[in-house]
């Protein structure tokens, strides 16, 4: 069964997302949302802002996990220096939830902030996903109205540390 399948955080590869691969993430987005047991009317609402484009992935700051061969999860970013890279898009394949490939895709952020001389990293979150964000640091910061009309997301940040080295 693949949730039981053991996966060495050594043997995922973060890279550049392609293009080509706009449907698969696409699919990735909305699988992992599924998980968290979202009805499909909400998925149905949802989908014009989990649907990644060929153009958004041409922008360079998207990128997958790969383990063996298979798109795993993926991040995109949207750095707007001087201060923040927001990050977009962070969404890991549900069987491959819990094995530390949100962790490394979290940490590629941090590296694009860092090489944008940014100070911090922001981002809506699912509510579900707030607790995962918090170990990692962030803290909530705000709220940012969501649709349906009502529901609100946690807007979290987490401060880079500044190397001093």
């Amino acid at each position: 069964m693949l949730f039981e399948m053991e996966i060495d955080a050594d043997a995922i590869h973060i890279r550049s997302a392609r293009p080509e691969e706009a449907d698969a993430l696409t699919q990735i987005a909305l699988a992992a949302k599924r998980h968290w047991g979202y009805s499909e009317e909400l998925l149905t609402l949802w989908k014009p802002s989990l649907t990644i484009t060929s153009e958004f992935v041409q922008l360079g700051h998207t990128f997958v996990a790969v383990s063996a061969h298979e798109l795993a999860g993926f991040i995109g970013c949207e750095p707007t220096p001087p201060t923040v890279v927001e990050i977009v898009h962070l969404w890991v394949l549900p069987q491959f939830m819990h094995k530390g490939i949100g962790r490394q895709l979290w940490n590629r952020a941090v590296t694009l902030c860092e090489s944008h001389s940014c100070s911090a990293v922001e981002l809506d979150s699912d509510p579900f996903a707030r607790a995962f964000y918090e170990r990692l640091g962030a803290h909530h910061i705000a709220n940012t109205p969501s649709i349906p009309e009502g529901r609100q997301l946690p807007r979290l940040r987490f401060e880079v540390p500044v190397n001093c080295g």
